[in-house]
């Protein structure tokens, strides 16, 4: 059933990406955070460590850990794990349109396969079966429950943030992609298609990874080693299925004629493609006649979202160096549950310092959420996994 299943294109736990391959394991302080105990993997150090929020952590002996520490799983992460059945996306709001890869699946390829599993979603929640719709809301996974009312709306909304995902990775406009995910979706649908042998309940993080890598090298792959070809077919196709008065038009739009007109500038309606970081990747991606050394281009490309990160340093430092000067003392409860946003308010008395704290603060939000993905393998103090999830705003509690 879905409720067991590890849905497609879902991300893995970033906690599992960090502890593949060691022999480290996590366990949870009193308060409920995760920290990680390297190498062995048990407590060997009996002195008093602290986690972040003050809780005693680690071992009260050798390889003895305390009462109050709990072991995450009795095996490493990277077999066990901790990443979650169902669907298991930030909002749609608050999805970024970055295109990322996913496991082995390239950034179009988990787009399109993302397209496709909400398109089947969004069909069953149509049915307006409320049985149905009721097991869709149970595998939703969000801190706050979607209402079997809005299941709809919601993978709706998930759709419409796929196709923005698309028309990033692929450098085509919106109808552009609405044409090639038509004509995939028509050639898959072929009953003379291959078809692929694996377990599709998908009841392990490994069987999901089996079953998308197979998609992908059976259809998506194919499919998509060449994309103008099939939106040039379908632009042709739906020229030809015109009638004559309207066929001119959609042979201007679809630059399938030549225009001898000078008063027509077709510049005004036609999409170009900007020539961006995901275009020069894409490019670099599809094109394998090039044979000159291109490592440092791939690694910068590879590490764009760090570099692109590197310009909110400055203000990150000074806004570290200003809540130094003002948290020099101990903050209370009631302060640490209280937002940031709230906090500068109350303790800021000068406006234009109060304006400049808020952008300091906007350019650490944005720094950590284009990079937090990456957090896991680049540090050495691990991050609290629930902290990685978050989205960063102004609005969280100071004490995150």
């Amino acid at each position: 059933g879905i409720e067991n299943m590890y849905w497609p294109t879902m991300p893995d736990d970033i906690v599992i990406a960090a502890a593949a391959g060691t022999t480290d394991n996590w366990w949870k302080c009193p308060n409920g955070h995760d920290y990680c105990i390297r190498h062995s993997g048990r407590p060997v150090v009996w002195e008093v460590r602290k986690c972040f929020c003050g809780a005693p952590i680690g071992g009260k002996a050798m390889h003895v850990a305390r009462e109050d520490n709990i072991k995450v799983a009795d095996k490493p992460l990277k077999e066990k794990g901790l990443t979650k059945q169902g669907h298991c996306l930030e909002l749609p709001r608050e999805r970024s349109s970055v295109p990322s890869p996913q496991r082995e699946l390239s950034r179009i390829s988990n787009c399109l396969m993302r397209i496709l599993l909400h398109s089947v979603c969004i069909w069953v929640a149509s049915s307006n079966d409320k049985d149905i719709c009721e097991r869709l809301a149970s595998v939703i996974v969000q801190d706050k429950p979607v209402a079997v009312e809005d299941v709809l709306q919601y993978f709706w909304q998930n759709l419409e943030r796929d196709f923005q995902v698309l028309s990033r990775a692929t450098q085509q406009s919106f109808d552009d992609c609405t044409l090639l995910v038509h004509t995939f979706i028509h050639k898959i649908a072929d009953p003379m298609e291959v078809k692929i042998e694996t377990d599709t309940n998908l009841p392990t993080r490994q069987a999901r990874e089996q079953w998308e890598r197979l998609f992908d090298e059976t259809f998506i792959q194919p499919f998509t080693q060449d994309l103008n070809t099939p939106i040039e077919d379908a632009r042709r196709k739906i020229v030809d299925d015109c009638n004559q008065d309207h066929r001119a038009l959609f042979q201007m739009i679809y630059e399938t004629a030549s225009i001898e007109s000078t008063n027509i500038t077709p510049h005004l309606w036609i999409y170009r493609p900007q020539i961006t970081i995901e275009h020069v990747a894409q490019s670099l991606e599809k094109d394998t006649s090039v044979t000159a050394d291109l490592s440092v281009l791939r690694e910068f490309l590879k590490n764009v979202n760090l570099l692109v990160s590197l310009q909110y340093l400055p203000d990150i430092v000074r806004l570290q160096r200003n809540l130094y000067e003002m948290c020099h003392h101990r903050i209370d409860q009631n302060e640490a549950k209280s937002t940031f946003k709230d906090f500068v308010q109350n303790h800021v008395t000068k406006a234009h310092q109060r304006e400049k704290m808020m952008k300091w603060a906007d350019s650490f939000c944005s720094a950590w959420n284009t990079v937090k993905q990456e957090i896991a393998t680049l540090v050495i103090v691990p991050v609290p996994a629930e902290y990685i999830s978050i989205q960063m705003t102004v609005n969280q509690p100071l004490a995150f």
